[in-house]
């Protein structure tokens, strides 16, 4: 699944999602694996995830989003793509 990175809290609401094409996740029960905009994870829904250590330009859009990540606490499916939230932000994937 292909997604963007929404933060819906107040001031720091853009009017536009940040887009991260690059960005994926695939999930299979417990376990999840993806793409940030610089470095691959893996991880497990109880234990939270580990990630590669690259750098590239787009460090804080990926901090960003490992941070949304680490901090959803419900998913859900709306109008087809996979909704993750928590702490303020939204996840959205779309399927490939």
């Amino acid at each position: 699944m292909r997604g963007y990175l929404r933060n819906s809290t107040g001031a720091q609401r853009s009017r536009r999602p940040a887009r991260t094409d690059g960005v994926t996740i695939a999930l299979a029960g417990e376990d999840y694996t993806g793409k940030a905009p610089c470095n691959s994870y893996t991880g497990t829904l109880s234990s939270g995830f580990i990630t590669t250590e690259v750098g590239c330009p787009e460090l804080d859009l990926e901090q960003r989003y490992y941070a949304a990540l680490g901090s959803v606490d419900d998913a859900t499916i709306v109008d087809g793509m996979l909704r993750l939230t928590g702490g303020g932000a939204v996840l959205e994937f779309a399927p490939v």
